[in-house]
């Protein structure tokens, strides 16, 4: 019924400050072609981590996948380091608490309290719930009870991959594509910089975007709640391509948690919902919540039944 309390989190914040501060200063020096197809790569696997992973599978189940692709999505998310190294399980937790209480009071990461806040002032201000096993066992039963996917919430396995793929990164930079013999450490600098430290600044900016203007923040709030969400959630274009059309449809998202695309219509498809359907056809996720243009027929038909033909729309666009 209250907000739980709060504590700075100085680690989080120690990160924060010096993966953007390390990110603009030793960027444009370090840039190099390889480090930037590299970085790209990473931005693909740890974002989906993110988007695929800790969003479509362990949060709203939207399909079914074996084992050892539930590890694989694990990895991807830990490797994203998402809000400053908040583990799958925690992560899942807040966006439970998220969809049950959005834009409301109990909501951990709406725009209502302040752009920084919910940009990124929720993963340094640290609600304690949130990061408190007895919350996991409360919300997340289906998760804390797979010892492998507690084992990757631990700080201590979150920290270790991060490490250990940097080293990995910075030695993989000098060795294999560098032009000094044996060992061309310009390059290895080149890797860590862009692989590690720019990817992250990038994937990080952008999926805090997701929390801020496509809930309302600023000129976003005029923005119809089109599928009667009752929250402050809005569809707009303005990451669309950056985010390759993932979070586009948040509106609908908030009306169907659980849907494994955004619509039947080709506008409305998104790189996770390809991949899905693609994981589908040759046999590795099964269940697709898949949504149909019906579903959102019948979606609109209850928003005139209820609150009345101006808000009985659906985009088009």
């Amino acid at each position: 019924d209250s907000v739980p309390p709060c504590r700075l989190c100085w680690v989080a914040l120690g990160w924060q400050v010096s993966a953007y501060t390390i990110a603009v200063w030793f960027g444009p020096p370090y840039v190099s072609l390889p480090a930037l197809i590299f970085a790209g790569i990473m931005h693909f696997f740890s974002g989906g981590g993110i988007t695929f992973g800790a969003h479509r599978y362990f949060s709203h189940a939207s399909f079914k996948a074996p084992l050892w692709f539930e590890n694989y999505l694990a990895f991807c998310y830990t490797l994203s380091f998402d809000r400053c190294g908040q583990g799958i399980i925690s992560w899942v937790a807040a966006h439970k608490f998220h969809h049950a209480h959005s834009d409301q009071p109990l909501d951990p990461h709406s725009p209502t309290k302040g752009f920084w806040h919910s940009f990124c002032g929720h993963h340094l201000w640290r609600r304690e719930d949130l990061f408190h096993y007895e919350t996991y066992k409360q919300l997340c039963p289906e998760l804390t009870s797979r010892p492998w996917l507690v084992w990757f919430n631990k700080p201590s396995t979150i920290w270790g991959i991060q490490i250990g793929v940097a080293l990995t990164v910075w030695t993989m930079g000098g060795l294999l594509f560098g032009k000094v013999e044996p060992f061309d450490t310009w390059m290895a600098n080149s890797f860590l910089v862009w692989g590690i430290f720019v990817r992250w600044s990038f994937t990080q900016t952008l999926h805090s975007l997701v929390d801020t203007i496509s809930h309302g923040f600023g000129p976003f709030h005029e923005l119809p709640d089109t599928y009667g969400t009752r929250c402050l959630s809005k569809n707009n274009l303005t990451l669309w391509f950056p985010q390759l059309g993932n979070e586009t449809w948040h509106n609908l998202h908030h009306a169907f948690p659980h849907a494994a695309n955004n619509g039947a219509k080709w506008f409305r498809w998104d790189a996770d919902a390809l991949f899905m359907l693609f994981l589908e056809r040759i046999g590795i996720a099964t269940g697709c919540q898949w949504l149909s243009e019906e579903d959102l027929e019948r979606r609109r038909r209850h928003i005139v039944a209820k609150v009345g033909p101006s808000h009985g729309h659906v985009d088009t666009t």
